[in-house]
C-alpha cells in the first residue's frame, strides 16, 4: 500500500533548475514525480511511495549537470496520514445506485465527525486522516428502509459485513493498489 512521504532537499547546487523523484531505482516504473523545480524541492514535495521505499533518488533533468542523480535514505519509514475515497454503492457494487443508506465517517477528534456520503447527501466522501494525532476512524452504516447494510469493500475484497468498520494505520493496507484508499459501502436488498 503506498503512503505519502515529503522529499526535501537541504541543498541544491545552484546550476540545477528542475528534478525527476524515483524510490528504489531510477527506472521509468519507480519514478515519483517528473520536472520538480528546485524551489518546490528544498521547501518539500509530498509524493506517494510504496510502503517498502526508504531510498530515494533525484535525477537532474534541467541545468548543466543534466543526469546526475543523488540519492537520500528515510530512517523513520512509519506510516501516519492515509487518504480515503468512500463510495456508496447497490448491493452488487453499482455506483450508479448509491441511495440504499447513509454512512457517516467519525473520528472522535471532530464531534461533528468528518463527513457523510450516500443517501440525502453526496456518493462519494474523500478524507485524509492524519494517525498521528488520533489512532482510529469508524464509518458507520444506516441502510434506508427495506435496504440492508451489505458489507464495506476494497474492490472486490470484502472488508467487513458488520457496521461500524473502524480502520486504524495499519488496517486494510494491503487491499489496494493507489495511494488513496478507495472503499465502497454497500446496502440493498440481499440476494
Amino acid at each position: 500500500m503506498p503512503r505519502r512521504v515529503v522529499l526535501t532537499a537541504g541543498f541544491v547546487g545552484g546550476d540545477v533548475t528542475n528534478v525527476d523523484l524515483f524510490h528504489t531505482t531510477g527506472s521509468t516504473q519507480n519514478r515519483l514525480a517528473q520536472k520538480v523545480a528546485v524551489g518546490s524541492l528544498l521547501s518539500g514535495v509530498e509524493v506517494d511511495a510504496p510502503d517498502s521505499a526508504t531510498h530515494f533518488f533525484a535525477r537532474v533533468i534541467g541545468g548543466v549537470c543534466a543526469l546526475v542523480t543523488g540519492s537520500l535514505d528515510i530512517d523513520n519509514n512509519d506510516v501516519t496520514k492515509r487518504f480515503f475515497t468512500f463510495k456508496s454503492a447497490d448491493q452488487d457494487g453499482n455506483l450508479a445506485n448509491p441511495d440504499n443508506a447513509s454512512y457517516v465517517v467519525g473520528d472522535p477528534l471532530f464531534s461533528e465527525g468528518l463527513g457523510s456520503f450516500g443517501y440525502d447527501s453526496d456518493a462519494t466522501l474523500a478524507v485524509a486522516k492524519n494517525y498521528e494525532e488520533y489512532g482510529q476512524i469508524t464509518i458507520t452504516a444506516s441502510p434506508v428502509y427495506p435496504n440492508s447494510f451489505i458489507g464495506f469493500y476494497s474492490g472486490s475484497t470484502l472488508l467487513s459485513s458488520t457496521s461500524p468498520l473502524v480502520i486504524t494505520v495499519n488496517d486494510y493496507t494491503g487491499s489496494n493498489t493507489t495511494a488513496r484508499d478507495v472503499i465502497v459501502a454497500r446496502a440493498g436488498i440481499p440476494a
